[in-house]
């Protein structure tokens, strides 16, 4: 922190899906189609790394509610495979701005509090290009010391894009268990 109410932020999110299944619905993976119900083995890997600047023009000794500002780069690999089709993988990277509000409050002092954040960006239509990503987040933190601590919370990540011909719907959410360090 420069000073109480302003924050760097730096995060690393990987995310990972590997399993071998029916799929439930169609997915087209380079112009490759596999169709719902066939048999197949799914890889996923999505690494997300953030960093940004959070201002708090609300910042008390009970909690604070503060604007945020960043780039989430995003690495996604992709592998479908299914014995009738073949396979066929993907990997692709982007840099994306993001706005959005963050805030807390502290429950326990010194032991537990919770907080929220809603970060998201929204490209208007120009020509063939699309987009809209929506990140929330919401999360109840145990404090080990002044600088260390766990937190347990609810996730939910929506990239929806339109790229020339190209388009896709990528949705992560889910409980997650995650530690963090403070400077």
């Amino acid at each position: 922190r420069p000073a109480r109410t302003h924050k760097i932020r730096l995060q690393y999110t990987p995310m990972v899906f590997d399993k071998d299944a029916t799929l439930a619905q169609a997915v087209t993976l380079d112009g490759t189609t596999y169709d719902a119900n066939l048999p197949a083995t799914l890889a996923f890997d999505w690494i997300m790394t953030r960093a940004g600047y959070e201002w708090d023009f609300v910042s008390g000794e009970g909690g604070y509610l503060g604007a945020v500002v960043e780039v989430k780069y995003n690495q996604i690999r992709a592998h479908v495979a299914a014995a009738e089709i073949g396979s066929t993988r993907i990997r692709t990277s982007a840099p994306i701005p993001a706005v959005g509000v963050a805030g807390g409050g502290v429950l326990l002092p010194h032991y537990l509090s919770m907080s929220f954040e809603v970060t998201g960006m929204k490209l208007p239509e120009l020509d063939d290009l699309q987009g809209r990503y929506v990140d929330w987040d919401i999360r109840l933190i145990g404090h080990l010391g002044k600088n260390l601590g766990v937190q347990t919370g609810y996730r939910s990540i929506d990239a929806r894009y339109i790229v020339d011909q190209d388009s896709g719907t990528l949705t992560m959410k889910g409980p997650y268990l995650g530690a963090f360090l403070r400077f």
